[in-house]
């Protein structure tokens, strides 16, 4: 009975401890044939460290697009974060965070070409 208690409170404690992720992110956009730049921009507007998960631009097909940017496993109050890539002119992409608390961030994505050519914000 002693080693059920224990692991009745380890699982108990276990569940307290658990962090719900939330996922923000953009709507599929596409830029034609003159998009060359994909850019997602993440804000905090929280007085929190928000913890990053997964980051990604992604293609209508699912696949992922290699990236480089800013963007780290933390994100400050009023810090602001960048994800860049280079996209294929055929398809449309869309922009993705994982985050710890969805609450207080804010986001676009933007496919560019010369000019943004087109924009959306992360919902």
């Amino acid at each position: 009975m002693k080693k059920f208690n224990y692991l009745l409170l380890a699982g108990l404690l276990g569940l307290t401890a658990t962090v719900k992720a939330a996922t923000i992110a953009s709507p599929l956009v596409w830029g034609g044939s003159t998009q060359n730049s994909a850019k997602c921009y993440l804000y905090n507007a929280s007085a929190s460290v928000v913890t990053l998960g997964a980051r990604q631009i992604k293609g209508h097909d699912g696949s992922v697009l290699p990236s480089s940017g800013n963007c780290t496993s933390t994100l400050l109050p009023g810090g602001v974060c960048e994800l860049s890539a280079t996209p294929v002119v055929t398809t449309a992409y869309l922009c993705r965070f994982v985050v710890s608390s969805a609450a207080a961030i804010r986001g676009s994505f933007e496919l560019r070409g010369n000019t943004i050519i087109q924009r959306a914000d992360l919902r």
